[in-house]
């Protein structure tokens, strides 16, 4: 749960919430860990990959209606641009945060 919470820039406790969730609703469970015994790890069950194929699914329907009579190139160009975006903005907030560590230590 850490590392998924770090990778996604969120506190663990709302990773562990939604899991826990996933577990409840029988889309998910618990499995050990052999590299960490504390740690457990997360699956889909059955019922969660369906699940998750009938999101992915809609979402591609959503993204080939939103893209329809728009030139290739011209979606590659806006994917592009939010990708740098996203990369700016996270080096901008890392930065932020290094900053703000640096003022409180000294």
């Amino acid at each position: 749960m850490a590392r998924a919470a770090r990778r996604l820039g969120v506190a663990r406790q709302g990773v562990q919430r939604i899991a826990n969730d996933l577990v409840r609703d029988g889309l998910a469970e618990f499995q050990d860990n052999p590299d960490h015994r504390t740690s457990p790890l997360l699956a889909l069950t059955r019922s969660g990959q369906h699940a998750l194929g009938a999101i992915t699914a809609q979402a591609a329907s959503a993204h080939r209606a939103m893209g329809a009579g728009i030139p290739e190139r011209d979606l590659a160009a806006v994917r592009a641009l939010l990708q740098r975006l996203t990369s700016q903005t996270d080096a901008w907030t890392e930065s932020a945060a290094t900053a703000q560590r640096r003022r409180a230590t000294a």
